[in-house]
Protein backbone atom coordinates (compact mmCIF):
# COMPACT_ATOMS: atom_id res chain seq x y z
CA UNK A 1 0.00 0.00 0.00
CA UNK A 2 2.78 2.38 0.91
CA UNK A 3 4.63 1.56 -2.31
CA UNK A 4 1.48 2.34 -4.36
CA UNK A 5 1.16 5.82 -2.80
CA UNK A 6 4.81 6.55 -3.49
CA UNK A 7 4.44 5.44 -7.10
CA UNK A 8 1.36 7.68 -7.53
CA UNK A 9 3.17 10.63 -6.00
CA UNK A 10 6.16 10.16 -8.29
CA UNK A 11 3.90 10.00 -11.32
CA UNK A 12 2.32 13.33 -10.30
CA UNK A 13 5.75 14.89 -9.96
CA UNK A 14 6.73 13.59 -13.39
CA UNK A 15 3.58 15.20 -14.80
CA UNK A 16 4.64 18.52 -13.28
CA UNK A 17 8.13 18.29 -14.64
CA UNK A 18 7.57 16.62 -17.98
CA UNK A 19 4.14 17.60 -19.33
CA UNK A 20 2.78 15.88 -22.42
CA UNK A 21 0.34 17.21 -25.06
CA UNK A 22 -2.15 20.04 -24.30
CA UNK A 23 -5.91 19.53 -23.95
CA UNK A 24 -8.97 21.80 -23.50
CA UNK A 25 -8.76 25.24 -21.76
CA UNK A 26 -8.84 26.16 -18.07
CA UNK A 27 -8.64 29.60 -16.45
CA UNK A 28 -6.67 30.99 -13.53
CA UNK A 29 -8.21 34.11 -11.99
CA UNK A 30 -8.44 36.20 -8.79
CA UNK A 31 -11.40 36.92 -6.58
CA UNK A 32 -11.76 39.80 -4.08
CA UNK A 33 -14.50 42.00 -2.62
CA UNK A 34 -13.57 45.10 -4.66
CA UNK A 35 -10.86 46.54 -6.86
CA UNK A 36 -10.59 50.12 -5.51
CA UNK A 37 -8.89 50.82 -2.22
CA UNK A 38 -7.73 53.85 -0.32
CA UNK A 39 -4.18 54.21 0.86
CA UNK A 40 -3.76 52.20 4.06
CA UNK A 41 -6.83 50.03 3.44
CA UNK A 42 -6.59 46.21 3.67
CA UNK A 43 -8.14 43.49 1.51
CA UNK A 44 -8.21 39.73 0.89
CA UNK A 45 -7.74 37.96 -2.47
CA UNK A 46 -7.75 34.33 -3.68
CA UNK A 47 -6.19 32.59 -6.71
CA UNK A 48 -8.68 30.18 -8.29
CA UNK A 49 -8.98 27.75 -11.16
CA UNK A 50 -11.89 27.05 -13.48
CA UNK A 51 -11.22 23.61 -15.04
CA UNK A 52 -13.84 24.03 -17.78
CA UNK A 53 -15.22 20.52 -17.25
CA UNK A 54 -11.85 18.67 -17.14
CA UNK A 55 -10.46 17.09 -13.96
CA UNK A 56 -6.99 18.30 -12.96
CA UNK A 57 -4.40 16.81 -10.62
CA UNK A 58 -1.49 19.29 -10.49
CA UNK A 59 -0.90 23.06 -10.60
CA UNK A 60 2.22 25.21 -10.79
CA UNK A 61 1.90 29.05 -10.76
CA UNK A 62 3.71 32.30 -9.98
CA UNK A 63 1.75 35.43 -8.97
CA UNK A 64 3.17 38.88 -9.58
CA UNK A 65 2.31 42.28 -8.01
CA UNK A 66 3.88 45.69 -7.40
CA UNK A 67 5.56 45.66 -3.96
CA UNK A 68 5.77 49.46 -4.02
CA UNK A 69 2.00 49.78 -4.03
CA UNK A 70 0.83 46.75 -2.06
CA UNK A 71 2.09 44.68 0.82
CA UNK A 72 1.26 40.95 1.15
CA UNK A 73 0.95 40.19 4.85
CA UNK A 74 -0.32 36.62 5.06
CA UNK A 75 -0.76 33.58 2.79
CA UNK A 76 -3.34 30.94 3.63
CA UNK A 77 -4.18 27.51 2.18
CA UNK A 78 -7.55 27.35 3.90
CA UNK A 79 -10.20 25.78 1.64
CA UNK A 80 -7.58 24.92 -1.01
CA UNK A 81 -8.11 22.11 -3.53
CA UNK A 82 -4.41 21.13 -3.25
CA UNK A 83 -3.85 17.93 -1.27
CA UNK A 84 -0.07 18.01 -1.27
CA UNK A 85 2.34 20.92 -1.76
CA UNK A 86 5.43 20.14 -3.72
CA UNK A 87 6.45 23.78 -3.04
CA UNK A 88 4.50 25.74 -0.49
CA UNK A 89 3.44 29.21 -1.55
CA UNK A 90 6.53 31.36 -1.11
CA UNK A 91 6.61 35.15 -0.98
CA UNK A 92 9.70 37.09 -2.04
CA UNK A 93 10.61 40.76 -1.94
CA UNK A 94 10.56 41.18 -5.71
CA UNK A 95 6.80 41.02 -5.78
CA UNK A 96 5.92 37.40 -6.46
CA UNK A 97 4.36 34.31 -4.88
CA UNK A 98 5.42 30.88 -6.23
CA UNK A 99 3.72 27.51 -5.55
CA UNK A 100 3.43 23.87 -6.78
CA UNK A 101 0.81 21.39 -5.61
CA UNK A 102 -0.88 18.05 -6.36
CA UNK A 103 -4.54 17.06 -6.30
CA UNK A 104 -5.12 13.37 -5.52
CA UNK A 105 -7.17 11.10 -7.72
CA UNK A 106 -9.87 11.61 -8.99
CA UNK A 107 -8.52 15.19 -9.23
CA UNK A 108 -10.56 18.41 -9.15
CA UNK A 109 -13.20 19.34 -11.69
CA UNK A 110 -15.25 22.54 -11.22
CA UNK A 111 -15.27 26.27 -10.48
CA UNK A 112 -14.13 27.93 -8.35
CA UNK A 113 -11.21 25.83 -7.20
CA UNK A 114 -9.30 27.84 -4.63
CA UNK A 115 -5.55 27.38 -4.74
CA UNK A 116 -4.36 29.94 -2.15
CA UNK A 117 -5.60 33.07 -0.40
CA UNK A 118 -3.63 36.05 0.86
CA UNK A 119 -4.13 39.28 2.83
CA UNK A 120 -2.81 42.53 1.42
CA UNK A 121 -2.64 46.21 2.33
CA UNK A 122 -2.65 49.16 -0.06
CA UNK A 123 0.43 51.27 0.55
CA UNK A 124 0.19 54.38 -1.64
CA UNK A 125 -1.68 55.92 -4.53
CA UNK A 126 -1.41 54.09 -7.85
CA UNK A 127 -2.66 51.31 -10.09
CA UNK A 128 -1.32 47.76 -10.43
CA UNK A 129 -2.49 44.25 -11.26
CA UNK A 130 -2.45 40.90 -9.53
CA UNK A 131 -1.31 38.64 -12.36
CA UNK A 132 -0.05 35.07 -13.01
CA UNK A 133 3.17 35.23 -15.00
CA UNK A 134 3.83 31.50 -15.31
CA UNK A 135 1.60 28.48 -14.90
CA UNK A 136 1.12 24.78 -15.66
CA UNK A 137 -2.09 22.84 -15.13
CA UNK A 138 -2.13 19.05 -15.69
CA UNK A 139 -5.13 16.92 -16.45
CA UNK A 140 -6.03 13.91 -14.33
CA UNK A 141 -6.19 11.67 -17.39
CA UNK A 142 -3.36 9.20 -16.57
CA UNK A 143 -1.17 10.86 -19.17
CA UNK A 144 -0.25 14.13 -17.46
CA UNK A 145 -1.75 16.11 -20.30
CA UNK A 146 -1.15 19.85 -20.08
CA UNK A 147 -4.39 21.80 -20.02
CA UNK A 148 -4.33 24.99 -22.06
CA UNK A 149 -4.85 27.68 -19.45
CA UNK A 150 -5.76 31.38 -19.78
CA UNK A 151 -5.07 34.09 -17.22
CA UNK A 152 -7.46 36.78 -16.02
CA UNK A 153 -5.48 39.42 -14.16
CA UNK A 154 -7.20 41.82 -11.77
CA UNK A 155 -6.36 45.50 -11.79
CA UNK A 156 -6.31 47.23 -8.42
CA UNK A 157 -6.68 50.99 -8.03
CA UNK A 158 -5.35 52.58 -4.89
CA UNK A 159 -6.46 56.15 -4.14
CA UNK A 160 -4.84 58.48 -1.67
CA UNK A 161 -6.72 60.03 1.25
CA UNK A 162 -9.78 62.01 0.18
CA UNK A 163 -8.72 65.64 -0.23
CA UNK A 164 -10.41 68.12 2.04
CA UNK A 165 -11.96 70.81 -0.15
CA UNK A 166 -13.21 74.08 1.27
CA UNK A 167 -16.66 74.62 -0.24
CA UNK A 168 -16.79 73.63 -3.90
CA UNK A 169 -13.24 74.65 -4.72
CA UNK A 170 -14.61 76.87 -7.53
CA UNK A 171 -15.62 80.50 -8.04
CA UNK A 172 -17.94 81.38 -10.98
CA UNK A 173 -18.39 84.81 -12.56
CA UNK A 174 -19.97 86.25 -15.72
CA UNK A 175 -18.72 89.30 -17.60
CA UNK A 176 -22.01 89.57 -19.51
CA UNK A 177 -24.38 88.99 -16.58
CA UNK A 178 -22.30 89.88 -13.49
CA UNK A 179 -25.09 90.41 -10.93
CA UNK A 180 -27.18 87.29 -10.27
CA UNK A 181 -30.05 89.41 -8.91
CA UNK A 182 -30.41 91.61 -12.03
CA UNK A 183 -31.90 91.14 -15.49
CA UNK A 184 -29.93 91.75 -18.69
CA UNK A 185 -31.12 92.29 -22.27
CA UNK A 186 -28.42 89.95 -23.60
CA UNK A 187 -29.00 86.54 -25.19
CA UNK A 188 -25.32 85.53 -24.99
CA UNK A 189 -23.80 84.61 -21.62
CA UNK A 190 -20.05 84.63 -21.03
CA UNK A 191 -19.18 82.47 -18.03
CA UNK A 192 -15.79 81.94 -16.42
CA UNK A 193 -14.55 80.26 -13.28
CA UNK A 194 -11.50 80.06 -11.08
CA UNK A 195 -10.20 77.02 -9.22
CA UNK A 196 -9.82 78.15 -5.63
CA UNK A 197 -8.57 74.84 -4.19
CA UNK A 198 -5.29 73.25 -5.24
CA UNK A 199 -6.86 69.79 -4.98
CA UNK A 200 -9.25 70.50 -7.89
CA UNK A 201 -7.75 69.47 -11.23
CA UNK A 202 -10.74 69.60 -13.62
CA UNK A 203 -14.45 70.37 -13.69
CA UNK A 204 -17.69 68.92 -14.99
CA UNK A 205 -19.89 71.61 -16.58
CA UNK A 206 -23.49 71.93 -17.75
CA UNK A 207 -25.97 74.77 -18.41
CA UNK A 208 -29.78 74.67 -18.13
CA UNK A 209 -32.81 76.25 -16.45
CA UNK A 210 -32.86 74.02 -13.35
CA UNK A 211 -31.47 75.64 -10.22
CA UNK A 212 -30.13 72.42 -8.66
CA UNK A 213 -28.75 70.35 -11.57
CA UNK A 214 -25.78 68.09 -10.80
CA UNK A 215 -23.44 68.10 -13.83
CA UNK A 216 -22.37 64.55 -13.03
CA UNK A 217 -18.90 63.21 -13.80
CA UNK A 218 -18.92 62.78 -17.59
CA UNK A 219 -18.57 66.25 -19.13
CA UNK A 220 -15.09 66.85 -17.70
CA UNK A 221 -12.97 69.76 -18.94
CA UNK A 222 -9.89 71.65 -17.92
CA UNK A 223 -11.19 74.83 -19.59
CA UNK A 224 -11.85 77.89 -17.44
CA UNK A 225 -14.70 79.51 -19.41
CA UNK A 226 -17.81 78.81 -21.47
CA UNK A 227 -20.07 80.74 -23.87
CA UNK A 228 -23.83 80.19 -24.13
CA UNK A 229 -25.63 81.76 -27.13
CA UNK A 230 -29.21 82.32 -28.35
CA UNK A 231 -30.67 82.28 -24.85
CA UNK A 232 -34.38 82.97 -24.60
CA UNK A 233 -35.90 85.17 -21.92
CA UNK A 234 -35.94 83.53 -18.51
CA UNK A 235 -33.67 82.32 -15.71
CA UNK A 236 -30.67 80.12 -16.58
CA UNK A 237 -28.00 78.42 -14.47
CA UNK A 238 -24.38 77.38 -14.96
CA UNK A 239 -23.40 74.30 -12.93
CA UNK A 240 -19.80 73.25 -12.19
CA UNK A 241 -18.39 70.42 -10.12
CA UNK A 242 -14.71 70.04 -9.33
CA UNK A 243 -12.77 66.80 -9.77
CA UNK A 244 -9.87 66.42 -7.36
CA UNK A 245 -6.36 65.24 -8.12
CA UNK A 246 -7.27 61.98 -6.35
CA UNK A 247 -10.24 61.31 -8.62
CA UNK A 248 -12.93 62.25 -6.10
CA UNK A 249 -15.60 64.92 -6.68
CA UNK A 250 -16.48 68.07 -4.78
CA UNK A 251 -19.92 69.61 -4.32
CA UNK A 252 -21.62 71.47 -7.20
CA UNK A 253 -21.35 75.25 -7.63
CA UNK A 254 -24.25 77.12 -9.32
CA UNK A 255 -24.47 80.57 -10.98
CA UNK A 256 -27.72 82.30 -12.03
CA UNK A 257 -28.10 84.13 -15.36
CA UNK A 258 -31.25 86.28 -15.87
CA UNK A 259 -32.14 87.09 -19.50
CA UNK A 260 -34.83 89.53 -20.70
CA UNK A 261 -34.76 90.11 -24.45
CA UNK A 262 -38.52 90.57 -24.98
CA UNK A 263 -40.60 93.78 -24.70
CA UNK A 264 -43.59 93.94 -22.34
CA UNK A 265 -45.98 91.28 -23.57
CA UNK A 266 -49.35 92.94 -22.88
CA UNK A 267 -50.27 96.58 -23.39
CA UNK A 268 -53.88 97.43 -22.57
CA UNK A 269 -55.03 100.90 -23.62
CA UNK A 270 -58.61 101.87 -22.81
CA UNK A 271 -60.26 105.12 -23.91
CA UNK A 272 -62.89 105.78 -21.27
CA UNK A 273 -66.42 106.70 -22.43
CA UNK A 274 -67.28 110.42 -22.79
CA UNK A 275 -70.50 112.29 -23.52
CA UNK A 276 -69.35 113.53 -26.91
CA UNK A 277 -66.24 114.52 -28.83
CA UNK A 278 -66.12 117.94 -27.23
CA UNK A 279 -64.73 116.40 -24.04
CA UNK A 280 -61.02 115.67 -23.76
CA UNK A 281 -60.48 111.88 -23.91
CA UNK A 282 -59.29 110.02 -20.77
CA UNK A 283 -57.14 106.90 -21.29
CA UNK A 284 -56.16 104.03 -18.99
CA UNK A 285 -52.85 102.14 -19.49
CA UNK A 286 -51.58 98.76 -18.28
CA UNK A 287 -48.60 96.69 -19.50
CA UNK A 288 -47.10 93.43 -18.17
CA UNK A 289 -43.55 92.10 -18.33
CA UNK A 290 -42.77 88.59 -17.07
CA UNK A 291 -39.06 89.17 -16.49
CA UNK A 292 -37.67 92.55 -15.41
CA UNK A 293 -41.03 94.35 -15.11
CA UNK A 294 -42.37 97.60 -16.63
CA UNK A 295 -40.33 100.69 -15.70
CA UNK A 296 -41.88 103.60 -17.61
CA UNK A 297 -44.69 104.80 -19.89
CA UNK A 298 -44.48 107.69 -22.36
CA UNK A 299 -47.45 109.30 -24.12
CA UNK A 300 -47.19 111.05 -27.51
CA UNK A 301 -49.83 113.25 -29.19
CA UNK A 302 -49.33 113.71 -32.92
CA UNK A 303 -45.67 112.73 -32.60
CA UNK A 304 -44.89 115.00 -29.65
CA UNK A 305 -44.18 113.59 -26.18
CA UNK A 306 -46.55 115.14 -23.67
CA UNK A 307 -45.94 113.09 -20.52
CA UNK A 308 -44.13 110.11 -19.02
CA UNK A 309 -44.07 108.22 -15.74
CA UNK A 310 -44.02 104.81 -14.04
CA UNK A 311 -47.80 104.43 -14.27
CA UNK A 312 -50.94 106.14 -15.53
CA UNK A 313 -54.32 105.12 -14.18
CA UNK A 314 -56.76 107.60 -15.71
CA UNK A 315 -54.94 110.16 -17.85
CA UNK A 316 -56.69 113.08 -19.57
CA UNK A 317 -55.11 113.81 -22.93
CA UNK A 318 -54.03 117.35 -23.74
CA UNK A 319 -52.63 119.40 -26.59
CA UNK A 320 -55.13 117.85 -29.01
CA UNK A 321 -55.93 119.31 -32.41
CA UNK A 322 -59.47 119.67 -33.63
CA UNK A 323 -60.44 116.53 -35.47
CA UNK A 324 -58.41 113.33 -35.64
CA UNK A 325 -55.38 112.94 -33.37
CA UNK A 326 -52.76 110.15 -33.36
CA UNK A 327 -51.84 108.88 -29.90
CA UNK A 328 -48.83 106.66 -29.22
CA UNK A 329 -48.09 104.91 -25.92
CA UNK A 330 -44.59 103.54 -25.35
CA UNK A 331 -43.96 101.01 -22.52
CA UNK A 332 -40.34 100.33 -21.51
CA UNK A 333 -39.19 97.52 -19.20
CA UNK A 334 -36.36 97.70 -16.67
CA UNK A 335 -33.66 96.62 -19.15
CA UNK A 336 -34.72 98.91 -22.00
CA UNK A 337 -36.96 96.67 -24.13
CA UNK A 338 -39.72 98.81 -25.69
CA UNK A 339 -43.27 98.16 -26.86
CA UNK A 340 -45.24 100.86 -28.73
CA UNK A 341 -48.96 101.00 -29.53
CA UNK A 342 -50.71 103.64 -31.64
CA UNK A 343 -54.40 104.61 -31.87
CA UNK A 344 -56.55 107.59 -32.90
CA UNK A 345 -59.05 109.78 -31.06
CA UNK A 346 -61.39 112.53 -32.27
CA UNK A 347 -61.66 115.86 -30.53
CA UNK A 348 -64.15 118.52 -31.62
CA UNK A 349 -64.48 121.24 -28.99
CA UNK A 350 -67.59 123.43 -28.89
CA UNK A 351 -67.30 126.72 -30.87
CA UNK A 352 -65.78 129.44 -28.72
CA UNK A 353 -67.98 132.41 -27.52
CA UNK A 354 -66.99 136.07 -27.04
CA UNK A 355 -66.18 136.92 -23.49
CA UNK A 356 -68.95 138.76 -21.60
CA UNK A 357 -67.72 142.16 -20.25
CA UNK A 358 -67.56 142.37 -16.54
CA UNK A 359 -70.40 144.41 -14.99
CA UNK A 360 -69.42 146.57 -12.06
CA UNK A 361 -71.68 146.18 -9.14
CA UNK A 362 -72.88 149.44 -7.47
CA UNK A 363 -72.93 149.13 -3.77
CA UNK A 364 -75.90 150.82 -1.90
CA UNK A 365 -75.17 153.93 0.19
CA UNK A 366 -74.29 153.17 3.75
CA UNK A 367 -77.05 153.69 6.27
CA UNK A 368 -76.44 156.51 8.76
CA UNK A 369 -75.53 155.43 12.22
CA UNK A 370 -76.03 157.19 15.52
CA UNK A 371 -73.03 159.15 16.73
CA UNK A 372 -70.99 157.44 19.37
CA UNK A 373 -69.21 158.97 22.26
CA UNK A 374 -65.58 159.13 21.46
CA UNK A 375 -63.11 157.50 23.69
CA UNK A 376 -60.39 159.31 25.49
CA UNK A 377 -58.53 159.68 22.26
CA UNK A 378 -59.04 162.82 20.14
CA UNK A 379 -60.56 162.27 16.77
CA UNK A 380 -60.21 164.84 14.01
CA UNK A 381 -63.58 165.53 12.41
CA UNK A 382 -63.33 166.17 8.71
CA UNK A 383 -64.75 169.40 7.35
CA UNK A 384 -67.85 167.80 5.96
CA UNK A 385 -71.42 168.96 6.56
CA UNK A 386 -73.45 165.89 7.31
CA UNK A 387 -76.81 165.48 5.76
CA UNK A 388 -79.87 165.72 7.95
CA UNK A 389 -80.72 162.43 9.44
CA UNK A 390 -84.37 163.50 9.96
CA UNK A 391 -86.60 161.52 7.64
CA UNK A 392 -88.52 163.59 5.12
CA UNK A 393 -92.32 163.72 5.35
CA UNK A 394 -93.79 162.48 2.08
CA UNK A 395 -96.16 165.00 0.31
CA UNK A 396 -99.51 163.47 -0.51
CA UNK A 397 -101.40 165.14 -3.44
CA UNK A 398 -105.14 164.37 -3.37
CA UNK A 399 -106.58 163.10 -6.58
CA UNK A 400 -109.48 165.17 -8.15
CA UNK A 401 -112.69 163.23 -8.76
CA UNK A 402 -113.34 162.59 -12.41
CA UNK A 403 -116.82 163.68 -13.62
CA UNK A 404 -118.57 161.11 -15.64
CA UNK A 405 -120.59 162.46 -18.60
CA UNK A 406 -124.33 161.73 -18.33
CA UNK A 407 -125.50 158.97 -20.56
CA UNK A 408 -128.51 159.97 -22.69
CA UNK A 409 -130.63 157.06 -23.71
CA UNK A 410 -131.09 156.82 -27.44
CA UNK A 411 -134.39 155.73 -28.76
CA UNK A 412 -134.23 153.30 -31.62
CA UNK A 413 -135.28 154.79 -34.97
CA UNK A 414 -137.39 152.60 -37.16
CA UNK A 415 -136.50 152.84 -40.76
CA UNK A 416 -138.99 151.39 -43.18
CA UNK A 417 -137.83 150.92 -46.67
CA UNK A 418 -139.85 152.22 -49.49
CA UNK A 419 -142.51 150.15 -51.20
CA UNK A 420 -142.87 147.93 -48.24
CA UNK A 421 -145.79 147.30 -46.06
CA UNK A 422 -145.55 146.92 -42.39
CA UNK A 423 -148.15 145.51 -40.22
CA UNK A 424 -148.22 145.86 -36.50
CA UNK A 425 -150.56 144.55 -33.96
Amino acid sequence: MKSFFVIGFLVAIIFLIVPTHATQAATLYFRMAKTSYKSGESGFATLNVDTAGKAINAIEATISFDPNLVEISNITTDKTIINMWIQSATLDTTGSITMKGVVFNPGFNGDPGRIIGFDFKAKTTGTFSFNVVSKTVLANDGKGSVIKTSITPTTIIIAGPTPKIIGTGLSITSSSHPDQSKWYAKSTALISWKITDKNVAAVAYTFDQNASTDPGTKSVTTALSAKQTNLSSGVWYAHLRGKTTKGTWAATEHFKIQVDVDPPRVDTITVLPRLDESFLPVIRLKALDDQSGVANYEIFVNGVSIDQGPSFIDYKLKNLNTGKNTIKVKATDNVGNVRSDTFSVLYNPLPGTKPVPEVQKVLPAAKPTAPTTPKSTTTKIPNVIPQSTKPKTPVVVPKKPVKKAPVTPVKPKLIIPKNTTSQFN
